[in-house]
Protein backbone atom coordinates (compact mmCIF):
# COMPACT_ATOMS: atom_id res chain seq x y z
CA UNK A 1 0.00 0.00 0.00
CA UNK A 2 1.46 3.80 -0.63
CA UNK A 3 1.61 5.94 2.16
CA UNK A 4 -0.61 8.76 0.94
CA UNK A 5 -4.17 8.20 -0.61
CA UNK A 6 -4.01 9.35 -4.62
CA UNK A 7 -7.64 9.65 -4.50
CA UNK A 8 -10.53 11.17 -2.49
CA UNK A 9 -12.61 8.39 -0.32
CA UNK A 10 -15.73 10.34 -1.83
CA UNK A 11 -14.24 9.75 -5.37
CA UNK A 12 -13.15 6.25 -4.59
CA UNK A 13 -16.81 5.02 -3.48
CA UNK A 14 -17.58 6.29 -6.27
CA UNK A 15 -15.87 4.51 -8.50
CA UNK A 16 -16.98 1.20 -6.47
CA UNK A 17 -20.76 2.06 -6.38
CA UNK A 18 -20.34 2.57 -10.55
CA UNK A 19 -18.70 -0.85 -10.47
CA UNK A 20 -21.33 -2.60 -8.78
CA UNK A 21 -24.23 -0.72 -10.70
CA UNK A 22 -21.91 -1.87 -14.01
CA UNK A 23 -22.75 -5.53 -12.22
CA UNK A 24 -26.45 -4.79 -11.91
CA UNK A 25 -26.23 -5.57 -8.30
CA UNK A 26 -29.33 -4.77 -5.54
CA UNK A 27 -29.46 -2.24 -2.97
CA UNK A 28 -29.57 -4.78 -0.38
CA UNK A 29 -26.78 -7.16 -1.99
CA UNK A 30 -24.83 -3.53 -1.63
CA UNK A 31 -26.25 -3.04 2.14
CA UNK A 32 -25.24 -6.59 3.37
CA UNK A 33 -21.30 -6.14 1.98
CA UNK A 34 -20.73 -2.55 2.89
CA UNK A 35 -17.40 -3.92 4.79
CA UNK A 36 -16.52 -4.98 1.49
CA UNK A 37 -17.23 -2.04 -0.15
CA UNK A 38 -15.38 0.11 2.53
CA UNK A 39 -12.17 -2.38 1.83
CA UNK A 40 -12.53 -1.74 -1.80
CA UNK A 41 -13.08 1.71 -1.32
CA UNK A 42 -9.96 2.38 0.57
CA UNK A 43 -7.65 -0.06 -1.61
CA UNK A 44 -8.75 2.25 -4.05
CA UNK A 45 -7.86 5.44 -2.26
CA UNK A 46 -4.24 4.56 -1.52
CA UNK A 47 -3.80 3.13 -4.85
CA UNK A 48 -3.61 -0.54 -4.33
CA UNK A 49 -6.34 -1.07 -6.38
CA UNK A 50 -7.64 0.79 -9.47
CA UNK A 51 -10.70 0.61 -11.89
CA UNK A 52 -10.64 0.68 -15.37
CA UNK A 53 -13.32 3.06 -15.95
CA UNK A 54 -13.71 1.66 -19.84
CA UNK A 55 -13.95 -2.13 -18.38
CA UNK A 56 -14.85 -2.15 -15.10
CA UNK A 57 -11.30 -4.39 -14.59
CA UNK A 58 -10.28 -4.03 -11.33
CA UNK A 59 -6.26 -4.01 -10.89
CA UNK A 60 -4.40 -5.12 -7.76
CA UNK A 61 -1.13 -4.22 -7.06
CA UNK A 62 0.06 -6.53 -4.99
CA UNK A 63 1.73 -5.30 -1.64
CA UNK A 64 3.52 -8.70 -1.34
CA UNK A 65 4.28 -10.03 -4.96
CA UNK A 66 4.48 -13.67 -5.85
CA UNK A 67 7.72 -14.49 -6.50
CA UNK A 68 9.33 -16.89 -8.60
CA UNK A 69 10.38 -20.00 -6.67
CA UNK A 70 13.72 -21.10 -9.20
CA UNK A 71 14.64 -17.03 -9.88
CA UNK A 72 13.27 -15.28 -6.76
CA UNK A 73 12.24 -12.61 -8.94
CA UNK A 74 8.82 -11.35 -8.66
CA UNK A 75 6.52 -12.91 -11.26
CA UNK A 76 3.22 -11.11 -10.29
CA UNK A 77 3.30 -7.70 -8.96
CA UNK A 78 -0.42 -7.31 -10.01
CA UNK A 79 -3.62 -9.26 -10.96
CA UNK A 80 -6.89 -8.41 -12.68
CA UNK A 81 -10.08 -9.50 -12.42
CA UNK A 82 -12.91 -9.94 -14.70
CA UNK A 83 -15.90 -7.52 -14.12
CA UNK A 84 -18.70 -10.21 -14.68
CA UNK A 85 -18.69 -14.08 -14.91
CA UNK A 86 -20.88 -16.81 -16.23
CA UNK A 87 -21.84 -19.54 -14.25
CA UNK A 88 -19.54 -21.91 -16.29
CA UNK A 89 -16.77 -20.40 -15.33
CA UNK A 90 -17.56 -20.51 -11.79
CA UNK A 91 -18.42 -24.19 -11.88
CA UNK A 92 -15.19 -25.22 -13.95
CA UNK A 93 -13.52 -23.80 -10.36
CA UNK A 94 -16.03 -25.11 -8.24
CA UNK A 95 -15.00 -28.69 -9.10
CA UNK A 96 -14.02 -31.08 -6.21
CA UNK A 97 -14.83 -27.97 -3.73
CA UNK A 98 -17.91 -28.88 -1.38
CA UNK A 99 -20.93 -26.53 -1.44
CA UNK A 100 -19.88 -26.38 2.40
CA UNK A 101 -16.60 -25.30 2.27
CA UNK A 102 -17.08 -21.61 2.49
CA UNK A 103 -13.08 -21.01 2.24
CA UNK A 104 -12.78 -23.16 -0.79
CA UNK A 105 -15.50 -21.97 -2.68
CA UNK A 106 -14.07 -17.71 -1.82
CA UNK A 107 -10.41 -19.61 -3.53
CA UNK A 108 -12.30 -20.47 -6.38
CA UNK A 109 -14.63 -17.64 -7.26
CA UNK A 110 -11.16 -15.87 -7.08
CA UNK A 111 -9.73 -18.23 -9.35
CA UNK A 112 -12.34 -17.63 -11.82
CA UNK A 113 -11.79 -14.07 -11.79
CA UNK A 114 -8.25 -13.64 -11.88
CA UNK A 115 -7.79 -16.88 -15.22
CA UNK A 116 -4.84 -17.65 -12.38
CA UNK A 117 -4.41 -21.46 -11.16
CA UNK A 118 -5.22 -22.08 -7.58
CA UNK A 119 -1.70 -22.43 -6.43
CA UNK A 120 -0.46 -19.26 -7.49
CA UNK A 121 -3.74 -17.34 -5.16
CA UNK A 122 -2.94 -19.79 -2.52
CA UNK A 123 0.52 -18.38 -2.45
CA UNK A 124 -0.92 -14.53 -2.43
CA UNK A 125 0.07 -12.81 1.37
CA UNK A 126 -2.93 -12.41 3.57
CA UNK A 127 -3.40 -8.91 3.26
CA UNK A 128 -3.69 -9.44 -0.35
CA UNK A 129 -5.89 -12.23 -0.59
CA UNK A 130 -8.59 -10.41 2.12
CA UNK A 131 -8.52 -7.47 -0.62
CA UNK A 132 -9.56 -10.01 -3.26
CA UNK A 133 -12.15 -12.11 -0.92
CA UNK A 134 -13.94 -8.29 -1.17
CA UNK A 135 -14.02 -8.49 -4.56
CA UNK A 136 -15.06 -12.41 -4.78
CA UNK A 137 -18.42 -12.05 -1.93
CA UNK A 138 -19.92 -9.64 -5.08
CA UNK A 139 -19.65 -13.04 -7.56
CA UNK A 140 -21.10 -15.54 -4.53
Amino acid sequence: MLEENIMSEEMAREEVLSWLSHKGFRQSKIEQNEDSIQTLTEALMDGTLDLDSDTFQFNHNLGNPIQDKETGEDRYKTIAYKPKLTVGELNKCYKGVKPSDVDGRILAVIQALTDLPKGIIEKLDTSDYSLAQSIAVFFM
